[in-house]
């Protein structure tokens, strides 16, 4: 079975959305996670990771803003909010990738040696992002 991060990895193949949902949530409609169906299957598909993060993150299902009128609506917040915090990790690492790249490439000319170091949200290295997550559930 396919973990969370690798169905979103999947799912999400450009940049550009991934800042629209960090941006905006997922509240305007993010195609695959719209309707009932999409976000239980997605849900019940991945409920152990996604509450392993949650837990993680010291989010419980009471601090998603949650009407409480039944479990479809604890179900909607919990899938968009792991979407969110996703994109929220991918825009991040995203932007330390090219903060790196543009310091690399403008090293020599600054100062020789000059690095520029920007660690993703939490964890140690960024190209163990999806491990770091998998290894804590």
């Amino acid at each position: 079975m396919q973990g969370v991060y690798e169905a979103l990895d999947e799912r999400f193949d450009t940049i550009d959305e991934l800042k629209d949902i960090a941006r905006h949530g997922c509240e305007g409609g993010v195609s695959g996670f719209i309707y009932t169906h999409e976000l239980r299957e997605f849900f019940y598909t991945h409920e152990d990771e996604i509450e392993c993060i949650m837990d993680d993150n010291a989010i419980k299902y009471s601090d998603l803003n949650v009407n409480h009128e039944n479990i479809q609506d604890y179900i909607t917040q919990a899938v968009w909010w792991i979407v969110q915090y996703y994109a929220d990790q991918q825009v991040h690492l995203n932007e330390c990738e090219l903060n790196e790249e543009y310091a690399l490439a403008n090293a020599y000319s600054f100062h020789e040696g000059l690095t520029l170091r920007c660690l993703p949200l939490s964890y140690d290295n960024h190209t163990n992002y999806h491990q770091a997550q998998a290894s804590s559930c």
